[in-house]
């Protein structure tokens, strides 16, 4: 009877230890998962590399690519050590996979076969490659972020990034060149892409912070900041 009883302690604990580990993943895969979409919204309208001749496509594209992976494996992982793979329901859901289909049939019956899967020359963000980078982004945010203040979070990177982009910008067309090499000194370079791309980037900025400039739900030091975004990114 003792050893009964023994062995059962014995299992009770192992299933103990099992669940403590399984809820440290669990916060670890939830970690990387927040920090890692804030930092994707921080990184991509800053992002380019100096190594190769398309110095923003690729290189942001590549970024993307990598950040979706790491994304992709902390969400399968957190849903390994839950015990159960689970997706929010959504009509949403449905119009995305009729659409990434009809997208690899038309890729897959292009005349370029590669260039339309994974990208060559200047024609990288249209693949397919590309698309199924941003649906993997798409859902792990979707299904991770659980409040409105991860999402407010997720906006205030992504407006201080602008507010990067815009005064590199501003400073390239009044031409004030930081950085060393020969095609960042040229007053239409920016971090975004062409000049009016630039103009499309921060419009939409001043529109969001606008916005969250009147939301109540936003903290007042925040509501100060977003004003003050809102005003640069209208000077611009």
């Amino acid at each position: 009877m003792s050893k009964f009883l023994g062995e059962r302690r014995l299992l009770v604990k192992k299933i103990s230890m099992s669940k403590e580990s399984d809820l440290k993943v669990v916060g670890f895969c939830n970690w990387v998962i927040k920090y890692g979409l804030y930092l994707l919204a921080f990184l991509t309208p800053l992002f380019f590399l100096p190594f190769n001749t398309n110095i923003l496509e690729l290189n942001k594209q590549l970024l993307l690519v990598v950040f979706a992976l790491i994304l992709l494996i902390a969400w399968i992982g957190k849903m390994i050590a839950e015990g159960s793979m689970e997706m929010k329901k959504s009509w949403l859901n449905i119009g995305l996979a009729l659409f990434s289909l009809s997208y690899l049939v038309s890729s897959i019956l292009s005349k370029n076969l590669y260039q339309s899967l994974v990208g060559s020359g200047g024609v990288i963000s249209e693949s397919f490659f590309s698309l199924c980078a941003l649906l993997i982004v798409f859902f792990v945010a979707v299904n991770n972020i659980k409040s409105r203040q991860e999402i407010f979070n997720a906006i205030f990177v992504l407006v201080c990034s602008g507010l990067l982009v815009g005064l590199f910008g501003a400073l390239q067309l009044a031409g004030k060149f930081l950085l060393p090499w020969d095609f960042a000194k040229n007053v239409s370079f920016n971090t975004i892409g062409s000049v009016n791309s630039l103009e499309i980037f921060l419009a939409s900025l001043l529109v969001l912070t606008m916005v969250l400039f009147v939301e109540n739900d936003v903290v007042r030091w925040r509501q100060f900041f977003y004003g003050i975004a809102a005003a640069f990114f209208l000077i611009m």
